[in-house]
């Protein structure tokens, strides 16, 4: 990975975190949670549209990817937490 992917992913998942903040009104988990989980959302967004089959092009793609794998890990961390 280059310093440019790297920047890039980290920026997504910076306005990942943003709009999920806006979707759930949830509280921040810090700049570094907040990107950490941005990051792990597209990753699990990724994995869960491969799985369905589709597929999501570009930057607007990547932000969707992202933050619906972030509403689902936050929801899973909410369910731990719960726990």
């Amino acid at each position: 990975m280059t310093p440019k992917h790297i920047i890039l992913t980290i920026a997504i998942g910076i306005v990942a975190a943003w709009v999920t903040g806006k979707l759930m009104r949830d509280r921040s988990l810090g700049l570094i949670g907040d990107i950490a989980v941005g990051i792990v959302g597209g990753i699990v967004g990724v994995w869960i549209f491969a799985r369905v089959g589709v597929a999501a092009y570009g930057l607007v793609g990547a932000v969707l990817t992202s933050v619906v794998g972030r509403v689902l890990v936050l929801f899973a961390i909410r369910m731990v937490k719960r726990a």
